[in-house]
């Protein structure tokens, strides 16, 4: 079971995230009513929560109190019809008072998740998995990509490298965010040890003109590929935009998993414990 202090950490940044929704209903219904406007507003929102990209709210990334409100299925999701329903139904002044309400227990929450956060222990970091149910040893196809600029190539370019990483990533994902440099840095140390990166982008609503910025930025030298039709992500059984592969010359799964241990839902440690995809690079590269 995750921990106490886990749970009230990731509440305490969703809520307050969630909160924002209303903010938009209200204000758009001032605006003479844009119902069109209204609903293509909640549904980036609604984007911005589910933070592991499945298409719904689960209560942990809702907020109980919200997620109860909004669930009107009565199951363990809440889906976007659903929320669009409540707000048409119950109005805004109502998710408003549930809002407030849930943000004052949020606000209390996290002032007791601060007093214990250096002695609570990790839950919500990266879990050890079986790696056969999770792809590793698998070969993958020849598959062609192409990149942001234009420039086509395909998984078998890479046969000549020690190792290819492949990061799924994006540029609204707060943990995404966090991990980027740490990336760049990896690929940048690596380089000359033979192993190239490639980039994943699975989130079809992010932006060409962010992407570029955050390449540059951090300035990443692999390719960049938006994967809007899920191809590389279906062949790998990406489920996170954070998923991190590691393949030899002949395109077999060799890792999958974190990055390290330094980030993760509701936390942030200051350095991180375990190096994940550097240890398992060393491997490859020491044979």
């Amino acid at each position: 079971m995750k921990s106490t202090t886990a749970k009230l950490a990731a509440s305490a940044a969703l809520v307050l995230m969630t909160a924002s929704i209303v903010s938009i209903a209200v204000s758009d219904d001032k605006a003479n009513e844009r119902s069109g406007s209204r609903a293509a507003q909640l549904s980036e929102r609604f984007k911005e929560l589910d933070v592991d990209r499945d298409s719904h709210l689960s209560q942990l990334e809702l907020g109980s109190q919200l997620f109860e409100f909004l669930n009107t299925d009565d199951n363990e999701r809440v889906t976007l019809p659903e929320v669009l329903g409540v707000l048409r139904t119950k109005g805004f002044d109502a998710i408003q008072k549930v809002a407030n309400e849930a943000e004052a227990e949020v606000a209390t929450s996290a002032t007791q998740v601060s007093s214990v956060a250096n002695a609570a222990p990790v839950r919500q970091g990266p879990k050890r998995l079986i790696a056969g149910d999770h792809g590793v040893g698998r070969l993958l196809p020849d598959l062609p990509l192409t990149d942001i600029d234009g420039q086509a190539f395909s998984l078998g370019s890479y046969q000549d490298k020690v190792a290819l990483v492949i990061a799924f990533t994006n540029t609204s994902c707060p943990i995404c965010k966090k991990y980027t440099p740490s990336l760049a840095a990896i690929e940048s140390d690596y380089a000359k040890q033979n192993v190239a990166f490639l980039f994943v982008n699975p989130t079809s609503s992010d932006k060409l003109e962010a992407i570029r910025s955050v390449i540059a930025d951090n300035e990443l030298e692999g390719h960049y590929v938006r994967d809007d039709k899920l191809k590389l992500a279906s062949a790998l059984s990406a489920s996170h935009t954070t998923d991190v592969f590691v393949l030899d010359a002949k395109r077999t799964v060799i890792y999958r998993g974190a990055v390290d241990d330094q980030y993760g839902f509701g936390y942030a440690i200051d350095q991180p414990r375990v190096e994940y995809l550097k240890a398992a690079l060393d491997a490859m590269i020491a044979g």
